[in-house]
């Protein structure tokens, strides 16, 4: 069965529709655009762009990740360290982005805020691919209770399970939803380094916990791709259900 076949029946065993979203108090002008997402790749592409130049969507999302921000350029206390003060500033881009002068020397002093958010869950700030920089993206307004995601449908594991495969079925069923809001029925790469971020697992347990998924029929690998490492990076949807055998 080929990646495209796979990807249509995932699709057709999964509930559709996108989940509920909550607007918040954000004014009509910011909320219009979380309203009328797109429907093409490229242009959900422009529509996050749009959305991270916004200073009033860029403050509610701070908000969630535990900071007030009154506007950009307006000193308040780091999210990161707690022992410095940061700001919110525009970009050369027009993006809104988090400036914290003290990761100057390991040049991570500007960084956009779904990176931040990336940040709180690794030991070192990192600059993300376009891809998980989208998916963090999409993460954060999802979190934020801004957009809905598509519903999938992803197997359950036995209770009794570590805490760390429990933390990668749930980080799992949560990256095919930001993943599909994106490309529907598209393979997601979930890898150690990856895993240990999104799903809050330590490096040295992602590997059982990814293994624990796929014998478990979880996820179920489709593709590979190379990488920058050594090994491809291997592509995976989420196992068939029990009842479709």
């Amino acid at each position: 069965m080929n990646s495209q076949t796979l990807n249509s029946s995932r699709l057709q065993n999964s509930p559709s529709g996108l989940g509920p979203s909550r607007l918040g108090r954000l004014s009509e002008r910011a909320a219009q655009p979380l309203a009328n997402v797109p429907a093409a790749r490229d242009e959900k592409s422009d529509w996050l762009k749009r959305l991270g130049a916004d200073e009033e969507i860029a403050a509610h999302l701070m908000a969630v990740l535990g900071r007030q921000v009154a506007g950009l350029d307006l000193p308040f206390e780091c999210v990161l360290h707690g022992d410095c003060f940061v700001t919110l500033t525009r970009g050369r881009n027009g993006q809104i982005v988090y400036h914290d002068r003290s990761l100057a020397s390991r040049k991570r002093e500007f960084q956009t805020i779904p990176e931040l958010a990336s940040a709180l869950h690794m030991t070192e700030p990192r600059r993300l691919r376009p891809l998980q920089l989208a998916l963090w993206s999409v993460r954060l307004l999802h979190e934020a209770g801004l957009i809905g995601l598509p519903v999938v449908h992803v197997r359950a594991i036995p209770p009794a399970s570590r805490n760390c495969v429990h933390r990668a079925r749930e980080g799992f069923e949560l990256l095919v939803r930001c993943r599909w809001f994106l490309d529907p029925g598209e393979p997601v790469a979930f890898s150690r380094s990856f895993v240990e971020a999104w799903c809050d697992i330590p490096m040295e347990e992602s590997r059982l916990a990814i293994y624990s998924l796929i014998a478990a029929g979880v996820i179920e690998k489709v593709a590979e791709v190379n990488s920058n490492f050594k090994n491809p990076t291997s592509l995976y949807l989420p196992g068939e259900s029990e009842q479709a055998g």
